[in-house]
């Protein structure tokens, strides 16, 4: 049997992430159509306040960037802010903890770009493998209820129901929460601890964007003649890694069409998400 013609396989892949975005439209339009009056007023004023506050950011962007790197740049100039940033990094990898986003950003802004790169790395892959670990071995029942909360780990679930490890490796580069994706992956029994540090490893380059990305508003804060070049930069990079996710997420979803039986688990895969109130 003959091979697809790569046209053929872009333009099926095209097809099927166009109808996944279709399918994710209507699921919003349906979840929105379900909610109360007062809900959906509250989703309104939220989306008109996110507008306001984006506006603003616009408008004043030139103050917010001179603070962030004022605070860079002292942070940098601490004489441990290496260490500070690992165990920073190490901290915000449990959950309930945020700010892993901000802390990538940081390692830019401080650092520049690549010397921001390794640090980010070896504290993403730590935290990552201890979170891991405690959940998978001492909190087995408080990851088990984080991977069942959300339906998009319970779809994923599904996903990874399989011993894969390209599967994982693609789920460690979908747009997730990272702290939760690290406590919700130890609770699926087909994902080893071997398996977890390797995806997390192989897809540790897309740590380099948000480090590009602080590193170019630094540099355009302290240049203003490359300022327009390095927020096309930036603006860019930020895009493409996003929208590269948000497809790799939507794809992976689709491998699993999120029909209801899809969600009922066997006896055995019962007893072992079996949650204890």
């Amino acid at each position: 049997m003959s091979q697809p013609q790569p046209a053929n396989r872009l333009k099926t892949g095209f097809e099927q992430t166009k109808s996944a975005l279709r399918e994710r439209i209507q699921s919003l339009k349906i979840w929105y159509g379900g909610l109360v009056l007062w809900k959906r007023i509250l989703v309104i004023l939220g989306g008109c306040l996110s507008c306001i506050l984006g506006l603003i950011a616009l408008i004043y962007r030139n103050a917010i960037f001179a603070f962030l790197v004022s605070i860079a740049d002292k942070f940098a100039a601490l004489k441990y802010s290496h260490l500070l940033m690992f165990f920073l990094l190490v901290i915000v990898s449990f959950p309930p903890f945020i700010g892993y986003t901000a802390l990538s950003m940081l390692s830019g802004l401080a650092y520049g770009f690549p010397n921001g790169f390794p640090v980010l790395v070896l504290g993403t892959c730590v935290g990552s493998s201890l979170c891991f670990l405690l959940f998978s071995r001492v909190l087995n029942e408080r990851a088990k209820k984080l991977a069942l909360r959300s339906e998009r780990f319970s779809r994923l679930i599904t996903v990874l129901k399989e011993d894969s490890f390209f599967l994982l490796f693609l789920f460690r580069l979908c747009p997730l929460p990272y702290s939760m994706s690290n406590a919700a992956l130890s609770a699926i029994p087909s994902v080893s601890f071997s398996h977890f540090i390797g995806a997390t490893v192989c897809s540790s380059p897309k740590l380099l964007i948000p480090v590009f990305v602080g590193s170019r508003i630094s540099k355009a804060e302290k240049d203003a003649n490359v300022s327009w070049a390095n927020f096309f930069g930036a603006f860019m990079a930020i895009i493409a890694s996003s929208t590269i996710s948000y497809i790799i997420y939507i794809r992976m979803t689709a491998i699993s069409p999120p029909q209801p039986s899809d969600y009922e688990l066997s006896d055995d895969e019962a007893n072992e998400f079996e949650v204890v109130e």
